[in-house]
């Protein structure tokens, strides 16, 4: 996220603005993230309350996710009986997930803005394995 989505000007720009005054991740997490700055930023809103109802019903058909693309995709086709091509890779950057330390605090915070897309979306997911408490 820090070196600017794919590399254009448009993605630098919103990065810069998005971290405009921070000095760190952390900062960021901690002076920054706010709920009225969060819902200032469509990119960053969490992403329960485009698909769930605010009885937590999801509106939509089918879920995919991208870190699971192509099996959700195969997934979807066979639910609905519909026949299409593998998704082609496009726009990979190729990159690999850098390790980011937070302290306990900071990573609470982080749980408590996106606490309903973890509930809804990941289940059985523990997000608190992936970003390791400094």
């Amino acid at each position: 996220m820090k070196k600017g989505g794919n590399g254009t000007e448009h993605d630098r720009t919103i990065m810069e603005n998005f971290f405009k005054g921070s000095e760190s991740f952390e900062e960021f997490l901690m002076e920054r993230l706010t709920p009225e700055w969060l819902a200032s930023w469509v990119l960053l809103r969490p992403q329960a309350a485009f698909i769930y109802d605010q009885a937590d019903t999801l509106m939509v058909d089918s879920v995919l996710r991208l870190e699971s693309i192509n099996e959700d995709f195969s997934r979807m086709l066979e639910e609905t009986g519909k026949n299409a091509r593998p998704l082609p890779h496009l726009n990979t950057s190729g990159s690999q997930r850098e390790e980011i330390k937070v302290t306990p605090e900071a990573m609470e915070r982080l749980l408590s803005y996106y606490r309903r897309d973890f509930t809804l979306l990941y289940p059985d997911f523990d997000p608190a394995s992936r970003v390791k408490a400094s």
